[in-house]
């Protein structure tokens, strides 16, 4: 089935059935709350838009300045190690993971309660009974342990979570320049580098591919038929809201693109989120759409660009470090 085809179906028969919407647990209905969580839902205006954020993993011991000789030093001895799937994050990279799922879940936490009225017992109910948030991760070890994070952070404040592995949203592949300066490049195959500089001094970045890896144009045909496809699968099926992916800058940035129709030239004004910052992807009502019907001229997504910087917060002060070592072996996703 086509992404088209599944973001019609998406549109015309999933989110706003409400009978998809609620959590499918017969013992809801012996639940005294029940029947306000449902006034609340039925009391929305329409229905509501897929939300999808897009987090970049933390800072893992892979990354680091390749033309500063000590850096790349000490990352060619992490990747040689763990080998790029296997890289760990760093101390500050889960710090700014763990301040990422703080952000979202507060974000999420009080859109509920504003919606349930101010009403903190209501609130509860309706995180319950209501479908749960999907995270959907990179099976790469940096992006578990940020998905890992989220996860944590969602469950003890009380939302309903699932959680799904994508093999398709792995990072951009290097080949033979993975771990290396690009200053090297021509070193190790003169022909594929000749042919790659090519484009990268023009316009077309975003078809120039790494030696024996990918382009960008191939990490997001990568999104567009296998990554997207698969969540909006279990989006239909289970009526999730909410998704967040925790993945990589360029996948991230081809997710993005893949969702919102982005064109070659719209990569070039795009940069990778920092580590730890999400990207927001939200569906979009067209106006003359009439949800009760399931009609409408066109269904698309808008992309919000990054709303939230972990850095910002760790350059306050905000949180504490947390510690690294204890906690890497509580890892839920491998």
């Amino acid at each position: 089935m086509s992404l088209r085809r599944i973001a019609q179906d998406l549109y015309y028969g999933g989110l706003h059935n409400l009978q998809k919407s609620l959590h499918p647990n017969p013992q809801h209905i012996f639940d005294p709350q029940f029947e306000r969580v449902l006034d609340v839902a039925c009391g929305q205006s329409g229905p509501q838009p897929l939300r999808v954020w897009i987090e970049r993993h933390g800072k893992s011991a892979g990354n680091v300045n390749f033309d500063d000789p000590e850096e790349a030093k000490r990352g060619k001895e992490k990747l040689e190690k763990y080998g790029d799937p296997g890289l760990p994050l760093t101390e500050l990279g889960l710090q700014q993971v763990q301040v990422s799922a703080h952000y979202l879940t507060q974000k999420l936490n009080q859109e509920v309660l504003t919606l349930c009225g101010n009403d903190p017992e209501l609130a509860r109910a309706y995180k319950k009974h209501m479908p749960p948030i999907l995270i959907a991760h990179s099976p790469y070890r940096r992006a578990r342990h940020t998905a890992h994070e989220m996860y944590q952070s969602l469950r003890a404040s009380g939302f309903e979570v699932a959680h799904k592995e994508i093999l398709s949203l792995a990072e951009q592949t290097f080949g033979i320049w993975d771990g290396i300066s690009e200053k090297e490049y021509a070193k190790i195959d003169p022909h594929a580098h000749h042919a790659w500089q090519i484009l990268m001094n023009s316009d077309n970045k975003f078809y120039a591919q790494n030696a024996h890896g990918e382009s960008a144009y191939g990490v997001t045909r990568r999104q567009r038929n296998d990554s997207l496809p698969t969540i909006f699968r279990a989006v239909l099926e289970h009526g999730y809201g909410n998704v967040i992916i925790p993945c990589h800058g360029t996948t991230g940035r081809a997710l993005d693109m893949a969702l919102t129709g982005g064109t070659a030239e719209r990569w070039l004004t795009m940069d990778n989120p920092p580590n730890g910052g999400i990207i927001l992807v939200e569906q979009v009502w067209p106006k003359d759409a009439d949800w009760k019907t399931g009609r409408a001229s066109k269904f698309k997504f808008q992309s919000r660009g990054l709303v939230f910087d972990p850095n910002e917060s760790i350059a306050k002060e905000m949180f504490k470090k947390p510690a690294l070592d204890a906690r890497l072996p509580e890892l839920l996703f491998g």
